[in-house]
């Protein structure tokens, strides 16, 4: 018997609830593992220990603050951040500028793809 692939686990950061269970649903859909959805960066920083994180989206702006510095500690983590923002044109700092920023309301396909992407760019 061949090993069995485990679906990709995504790390899941958003403080608004109907946003994050909507976000969930379709990434679970598409046969990805959800780890969360978690409402802070802090309780986002207190779970990244345990099974891989394949990719991340984080929501911008979240209660208490910025995901940005959850964002650095993951990429020191080799995991890829794909940033979620209802903003216009959200200000990332410097360093983080090359991530990409998915807009909301969130395009499912576009989401997925990105994530893909994201997550081959990561395992090359």
């Amino acid at each position: 018997m061949g090993k069995i692939m485990s679906a990709p686990r995504i790390l899941l950061v958003e403080d608004e609830m109907l946003i994050a269970m909507d976000i969930e649903s379709r990434l679970r859909d598409d046969g990805f593992d959800v780890a969360g959805p978690f409402a802070t960066a802090q309780d986002a920083m207190e779970n990244l220990d345990g099974p891989d994180i394949a990719a991340a989206l984080l929501d911008i702006n979240l209660r208490g603050g910025r995901s940005f510095d959850l964002a650095k500690e993951i990429i020191g983590r080799k995991i890829p951040p794909i940033f979620m923002s209802g903003a216009v044109d959200p200000d990332l700092p410097a360093d983080l500028s090359a991530c990409p920023i998915i807009e909301k309301p969130i395009n499912s396909s576009k989401l997925l793809a990105t994530l893909r992407s994201e997550i081959a760019k990561s395992a090359a």
